[in-house]
């Protein structure tokens, strides 16, 4: 990209110029001080990034307040001459690569550097939506004048930089630590809000002097009469025996416990009273069996062995009958109930009765429809027999056919009309007609015959058919009588043993082994009753079991009235769920102490104070902890701190000790005279950066003006070599920093300029050289002229025309 033309409007010792560049490679700003040639690098500065950074430094330098700074803030970019006008700045650039020309407007009202002013760009006259967006993709605004510019001030700053400053004007010749930097910078924030929570947490905690306050308050009422001392003496190994030291919670979770040692006892009591009254029950209802037995045995025998008693069994025998008494035989449908007659085995209607008359009517079937086509034959020549019939009366007629056809057809034979016979030529007139009459007879006696043959196979067929429907019924009719039968025989046995059966259900519903199979007999339901009479409790026994109940209802503040004894154990049962498996149950113990610990339960006072104590102790703990984890979390992230500073600074060490040797080689291309054999770039802890000769002592403290200048250029130049290919822009800018250099090395920098100007592949596509000395402008030109390398001169004509 090299720049073609610029044209200024009142800027600062401009008021109104157009210079052309002529896309030369060397630009020559020459004429005495004072007469624009600085304000003209300063306006394609200000064109391309909205500021000057030279003037902005030291602006800064010289107001160090905001005060200040408002009002020292004008007549700093605009010419003296025309302060109310807009200041505009028009830059054209050409890319020969792209074959693209840029145009790039910066206009401002107001004389300050505090407002970058507004923008325009166009690049092939094609306006540009979004100028900024354009314009950071070949420059970067905040480092242009780092890299593009060099002159004496940028020199005296660089030499009034303090250790600490000097990392920034050598960290371009090392790797990028940004991220780095910028994890440490959140990890040194991160920490000092760790330091603000552990402060505030801190200040949370409860004094210790409120904590004791309520200690003394704890003691005064634990040794208060009305709450009970609480015994030492263990009922399960977990239970805790210190009541003043347990939390409102614990003694919860205790009573809780407690109460359910409580309930567990109550299960054990009423499991043994319903398991005394139950059996008492069975004994009665087992008596009841045994003389049902001993009065009704072989019917109840009878009744087991048919099932009677099974309801399922009686409606079975009920359907049967039902279902045959809903048949209906007919012919039609008579082979549909075959298999449910041949379930009734009997001899009357079998499978093979069935099956051979079945055979029967097929063979008469046959033989019917045998007929039946042969008598269709025969009556289908009715037609025949009709022409015959009208042969036998027309014979006369036949007579005189055969005499016409004599006549007609002379020497031919005459056959005859009906039948096409040549027989009717010669036969005689009586024998004509004579074979009709005879086959009409014979036909005649023929088709009676096979009508009366098959009338008797109708009749043959009807009565087999009568037959199979008369013995279906027999059977069906003797299956009913004996399914009525068994009906009634059946709902006779349950009804007779109805009583023993339903006090067997009942004794089976609460216990299984109490079923027919085991009660069969009066053996073994006295074999029951004996087996039962040791669960039997005797009546005072049973008294005493009651009262225990009642005592144990009473310590865990149970109402057991108008509920039964099923209610009762159902209530207990669900709350025994926290019931130790190592408990010894000791009545008056237990109640000694629910009593105590509902004492402290009931103690609100005492309970406040504990209460708030508790939460004090807590909030201190759990600050504490979190106070705790904050400061390790700090002590991480100092960790992690020095851990990246160390890896950092070891890193850019290695690093500028390549820079050192680096700027040195470009130095010794500058400077003929060559006093110190080394540059050495030392960064130590903290970011300080020293600049050492080989020797170790300071450069800053020896160099003169002259040296100071040259390593100067050799550090601008360095980082053009260092952004070779990546910089979009690579025009630079030299602002009489050579004033200070004696003629060796002067010679020395334009022969280095020389030498990458006249390469093809230059790092340097446009140089921009400023100076006031005529010998040096000389010197320039012709080492330029020497190798033929075409420049362009502005000079104090240009500066001191207007356009």
């Amino acid at each position: 990209m090299l720049l073609r033309e610029i044209e200024i409007k009142n800027f600062r010792g401009l008021e109104k110029h157009k210079f052309q560049f002529d896309n030369k490679s060397l630009v020559i700003l020459t004429a005495p001080n004072g007469n624009g040639k600085t304000s003209l690098i300063d306006a394609i500065e200000w064109c391309f990034t909205g500021n000057i950074y030279r003037l902005q430094y030291a602006f800064e330098k010289r107001n160090t307040n905001a005060n200040e700074r408002k009002r020292n803030r004008d007549a700093i970019l605009k010419n003296k001459n025309h302060i109310g006008e807009e200041t505009v700045v028009t830059l054209k650039m050409f890319n020969p690569e792209a074959e693209e020309e840029y145009i790039i407007t910066r206009k401002q009202s107001e004389d300050t550097l505090e407002n970058d002013g507004a923008i325009k760009i166009e690049i092939n006259n094609e306006k540009i939506k979004d100028p900024e967006v354009e314009l950071a993709k070949i420059i970067d605004k905040k480092t242009f004048y780092k890299y593009h510019f060099c002159d004496m001030q940028k020199t005296y700053n660089f030499l009034q930089s303090k250790r600490k400053d000097m990392e920034n004007e050598f960290q371009d010749f090392s790797s990028d630590y940004s991220e780095a930097e910028k994890v440490v910078n959140n990890l040194v924030i991160y920490q000092a809000d760790i330091e603000q929570r552990i402060s505030v947490k801190k200040n949370d905690k409860v004094k210790e002097e409120t904590l004791e306050s309520y200690r003394t308050i704890k003691r005064n009422y634990e040794s208060d009469k009305d709450i009970k001392p609480y015994c030492k003496e263990k009922m399960y190994d977990a239970e805790l025996t210190n009541a003043g030291e347990m939390t409102r919670d614990q003694i919860d979770s205790q009573l809780e416990v407690l109460y359910d040692l409580g309930h567990r006892q109550a299960v054990v009591l009423l499991e043994r009273i319903k398991e005394s009254e139950e059996t008492e029950k069975y004994q009665k209802k087992l008596n009841v069996l045994v003389d049902e037995l001993r009065t009704k045995g072989q019917v109840i025998v009878d009744a087991i062995k048919k099932n009677a008693y099974k309801e399922d069994i009686r409606t079975a025998a009920e359907g049967v009958l039902k279902k045959y008494k809903e048949i209906r035989l007919t012919e039609e449908n008579l082979e549909g109930y075959c298999s449910e007659l041949f379930e009734i085995k009997s001899e009357d209607f079998t499978e093979k009765y069935w099956v051979g008359s079945k055979e029967q009517l097929s063979g008469i079937k046959v033989q019917l429809d045998d007929l039946n086509h042969e008598i269709g034959t025969l009556e289908k020549g009715n037609q025949v027999l009709r022409v015959m019939s009208s042969i036998t009366i027309g014979r006369e007629n036949l007579i005189q056919y055969r005499e016409e056809m004599r006549t007609n057809n002379l020497g031919s034979i005459v056959c005859c009309p009906v039948c096409g016979s040549e027989a009717f030529d010669y036969i005689e007139e009586q024998e004509i007609a004579k074979l009709a009459r005879e086959y009409l007879a014979e036909n005649k006696d023929l088709i009676v015959k096979k009508k009366k043959e098959r009338d008797g196979l109708e009749q043959k067929k009807k009565e087999l058919l009568l037959e199979q429907i008369r013995k279906a019924e027999i059977v069906l009719r003797q299956a009913i009588e004996n399914a009525e039968k068994e009906t009634k025989y059946l709902t006779s046995l349950y009804q007779e043993s109805t009583v023993y059966f339903d006090t067997v259900n009942e004794l089976h519903e609460r216990k299984e082994k109490y079923c027919i199979e085991n009660l069969d007999t009066i053996e073994k339901v006295m074999a029951a009753i004996n087996n039962n009479k040791v669960l039997v409790m005797p009546s005072k026994e049973k008294e005493q079991l009651r009262d225990e109940l009642n005592r144990v209802f009473a310590i865990v503040n149970y109402s057991s009235e108008n509920k039964t004894m099923e209610t009762q154990l159902m209530e207990m049962r669900s709350s025994i769920e926290k019931v130790p498996e190592d408990f010894i149950y000791n009545e008056k113990l237990l109640s000694d102490k629910i009593y105590s610990l509902r004492s402290y339960r009931n103690n609100e006072t005492y309970w406040n104070v504990l209460k708030q104590l508790e939460d004090a102790e807590k909030k201190n703990k759990r600050l504490e902890e979190e106070i705790k984890e904050l400061k390790q979390f700090n002590i991480y992230a100092e960790e992690r701190i020095k851990q990246i500073n160390s890896v950092k600074t070891e890193l850019k060490k290695k690093e500028y000790a390549q820079v050192g040797p680096y700027l040195y080689k470009i130095f010794r291309k500058l400077s003929r005279d060559v006093q110190i054999e080394g540059i050495k770039i030392e960064n130590e802890e903290g970011g300080e950066v020293s600049l050492l000769d080989e020797n170790g002592y300071s450069l800053l403290n020896m160099f003169s003006d002259g040296q100071l200048s040259v390593f100067m250029l050799s550090y601008f130049l360095g980082n053009i070599f260092r952004m070779s290919g990546i910089e979009k822009i690579p025009v630079y800018f030299v602002d009489d920093i050579t004033a200070c250099m004696d003629d060796i090395n002067m010679l020395a920098f334009l022969d280095f300029i020389k030498y990458q100007l006249s390469r093809k592949n230059s790092v340097m596509k446009q140089l921009f050289f400023v100076t006031c000395d005529k010998r040096i402008e000389g010197l320039m030109k012709y080492k330029m002229e020497s190798c033929k390398i075409s420049y362009k001169e502005i000079g104090i004509r240009d500066f001191r025309d207007r356009k």
